[in-house]
């Protein structure tokens, strides 16, 4: 009778391992992280948890993955892992402030771009991290002073460059410096001055190790000898005193030693902006532009030449610039007949790109020339 006993419970068993064994091979462990963290990750099935956090999902289909957390848009994603692709990063989209003016006109004071169906939707690479590498943030967007225009894109084009930082070129989410509506105080604090190159970005760095990424969107201006970064509590009569030169950007940038350095700039230096002039009442004469001589070792980009206006894309909600800039590092690059299509965006394909797409839009919904500037070390 015992033997009879143990027989039907082998053979149980035998029958239900392979069923057991064949559920958990099509479904694989994904970790989940979210900028900012602590955002909760949920989904139909039932699965949830805060990030940073592991789910299991389906090998064989997409998975809706949700992503809330308060004082943020709330995310949706389809997700399906690949054998290279076992981790997601959320980069969440904060909601506007109610006191802000949320409309399209960019002539009024206190106006900033919401989000919209473009920016939400643009699907960037997502590469491992790199847990050296560090990336600077600005958007200049409210400026303190009645008389200099707002920038009204500024916010949108900073919260998607972070985003590209940390999805496209994997810099980890604590390794980005992001800052909004920086100060003079704020500027020099980020990157030093003319007597030091002490700094939260070379804080943060690994030396010889790092590479860095500088983004800046906000009113670039131009006065005496200099070109300026204008802090959000500029005075405009007074840019010599209290913009942040160019100048010091570049030279404690090439001090870093770090193994790469780039500067992009969504900003124009003629004394004009999309919103109007950037100082009213001035004379031609007193907003003039020098050349700023970018060091050896520093790839610089900037949205305009040095007498041009740098353009806004109503449509995208984005500066223009910034706009194709993303778009080309995306893939668009790199097809025909910009880009040699071998899946791989070059810098060389990334300038031809960016100024025919940028040049052409300029001319076409402003009559008006933008021609982008590349400096790279290498292509």
């Amino acid at each position: 009778m015992s033997g009879w006993v143990r027989s039907p419970l082998i053979l149980a068993f035998c029958l239900i391992s392979p069923l057991a064994w064949s559920a958990d091979k099509n479904q694989v462990e994904v970790q989940v992280t979210s900028d900012p963290s602590g955002a909760r990750v949920s989904m139909r099935s039932g699965q949830s948890c805060f990030t940073p956090c592991f789910l299991k999902l389906s090998r064989k289909r997409e998975s809706l993955i949700i992503v809330s957390k308060r004082g943020f848009r709330t995310s949706e994603i389809n997700f399906r892992p690949t054998r290279k692709q076992k981790k997601l990063h959320i980069s969440l989209v904060a909601e506007a402030p109610p006191e802000l003016n949320l409309g399209n006109s960019s002539s009024q004071k206190g106006t900033v771009w919401p989000s919209n169906a473009f920016i939400d939707n643009l699907k960037l690479p997502q590469r491992e991290a790199n847990a050296h590498d560090v990336a600077v943030i600005v958007g200049n967007f409210l400026y303190q002073h009645e008389d200099i225009p707002d920038v009204s894109p500024a916010r949108n084009d900073a919260q998607l460059m972070r985003r590209y930082v940390i999805q496209t070129l994997g810099i980890k989410p604590e390794n980005v410096i992001y800052r909004e509506n920086a100060t003079y105080g704020n500027l020099v604090a980020l990157f030093g001055d003319a007597s030091s190159s002490k700094s939260k970005l070379k804080s943060a760095i690994t030396p010889g190790i790092s590479r860095v990424f500088i983004y800046y969107s906000g009113h670039g201006a131009s006065s005496g000898s200099s070109s300026f970064l204008v802090p959000v509590d500029g005075e405009p009569s007074f840019l010599e005193s209290v913009g942040y030169p160019i100048d010091w950007l570049y030279l404690n940038l090439s001090k870093l030693e770090a193994i790469e350095r780039t500067v992009v700039l969504e900003s124009c230096f003629s004394g004009n902006s999309h919103a109007g002039t950037l100082i009213k009442n001035a004379s031609p004469v007193v907003i003039r532009s020098r050349v700023t001589s970018v060091p050896d070792n520093v790839n610089a980009i900037t949205a305009t030449s040095r007498v041009q206006v740098a353009s806004w894309d109503e449509t995208s909600a984005l500066s223009l610039f910034t706009k194709h800039f993303l778009l080309a590092r995306a893939g668009s690059a790199d097809r025909s007949p910009n880009g040699n299509e071998d899946e791989k965006v070059s810098n060389k394909e990334v300038e031809r790109y960016v100024g025919e797409r940028v040049r052409q839009d300029a001319l076409r919904l402003y009559d008006r020339q933008q021609n982008p500037q590349f400096v790279f070390v290498s292509y």
